[in-house]
């Protein structure tokens, strides 16, 4: 009776409306695109636009920011969505140069948007007093540090985190974390992190937003942007791990995307369909015309 009743359970879980609601349930950081607010010159397929189109996609974060990316494309060119593709190679320091940088530049879009969507509100640096190098010593002390947080703050711990070199050869960490934390009770764990894995001691160090930014405001954006600079630099290769970190609560991000018939203003059709999804307006605009004809417009 047990086996039968778990064979239905499996048999119900396969089909997709179940599969879809578990993905939601596990990341709702990662939506499905929908349709942009309604406009007469934005299409729901590329058919409806014609083989010469603008593939136009967007996103709303919770601060009510937007970025809105359009890119022409001709009859010949195909479209692919992210997943399904198995990497030649697995290990960052055998990657050739394009595909470094391509998954170099999603990387730290996704960074980009995690911290945007978790509030982060200021940046927390983690040292360590020895000249530890190597990662692979480095890590098991940086996730014990992890768990730690998590057992004593639980939920409230929003974080997300890279590694770079120092100056002085040492590995340390860059964390754009939300809310309130004890100083002394994150650098009493981080140093107990340290101290189990033989490496000696360290010191935390609090920085708020403003102090990161000219324009002097508690901005989760330009958090993102200090930390996702890391992410760029060839020291991550090094490594030959994850690109960045990240836990805690996340607000689902809403994707928009459509297709536009080539000849139509798209400056300000971008302009339209950007007032469409959010009142604030737009602060740049972006073009780039190298293979794809490409347009960003952001607030």
């Amino acid at each position: 009776m047990g086996y039968h009743k778990n064979a239905e359970i499996q048999k119900e879980s396969n089909t997709p409306e179940l599969h879809a609601v578990t993905a939601r349930k596990r990341s709702p950081f990662h939506t499905k695109p929908i349709v942009f607010p309604s406009n007469p010159y934005v299409d729901d397929t590329r058919i409806a636009a014609g083989g010469n189109c603008f593939r136009v996609h967007g996103k709303l974060y919770i601060n009510r920011d937007a970025k809105i990316v359009s890119i022409r494309l001709s009859p010949d060119d195909l479209e692919r969505s992210r997943g399904g593709y198995k990497r030649k190679n697995s290990e960052k320091s055998e990657m050739d140069e394009l595909t470094l940088s391509k998954s170099t530049a999603r990387s730290r879009s996704v960074a980009t948007d995690l911290c945007i969507q978790k509030g982060v509100d200021q940046l927390l640096t983690l040292t360590l007093r020895k000249n530890v190098e190597d990662f692979n010593l480095y890590l098991p002390a940086f996730k014990m540090f992890l768990r730690y947080m998590r057992r004593y703050y639980k939920k409230n711990f929003t974080y997300v985190a890279t590694q770079e070199f120092q100056k002085r050869g040492a590995i340390h960490t860059h964390m754009g974390i939300a809310g309130y934390y004890d100083w002394n009770t994150v650098r009493r764990m981080w140093n107990r992190s340290l101290a189990f894995h033989g490496l000696g001691d360290g010191n935390v160090d609090f920085k708020s937003a403003k102090d990161y930014s000219r324009y002097k405001s508690w901005n989760g954006k330009r958090i993102a942007e200090y930390i996702c600079k890391y992410i760029t630099k060839g020291d991550i290769t090094e490594f030959n791990k994850k690109r960045y970190w990240s836990g805690g609560v996340t607000a689902p991000l809403v994707k928009f995307m459509g297709y536009v018939t080539v000849g139509l203003p798209m400056v300000g059709l971008l302009v339209e369909v950007m007032s469409s999804i959010t009142r604030k307006p737009h602060r740049s605009l972006w073009e780039f015309d190298d293979r794809f004809s490409i347009m960003v417009l952001t607030t």
